[in-house]
């Protein structure tokens, strides 16, 4: 995925897409690859990401109802 792809999924500019990759990829918590990103830490990313972690999740959940 490019990160004009991941911003227009987001709904934000480019290249905040380019710096926060930049920065989880220096902490180690991603690694990425032209057109890949590998979640390379995920229990540290989720402690990253905080209380928006799974959000979307569950109101899919709540919506439409589990995943398959």
């Amino acid at each position: 995925m490019t990160h004009e792809a991941l911003a227009q999924v987001l709904g934000t500019h480019r290249p905040g897409i380019t710096v926060a990759l930049h920065e989880l990829e220096r902490a180690e918590m991603i690694a990425t690859r032209r057109g890949q990103i590998t979640v390379t830490d995920r229990p540290r990313l989720i402690r990253a990401a905080g209380e928006s972690y799974g959000l979307a999740e569950a109101e899919y959940k709540r919506l439409i109802g589990p995943f398959a």
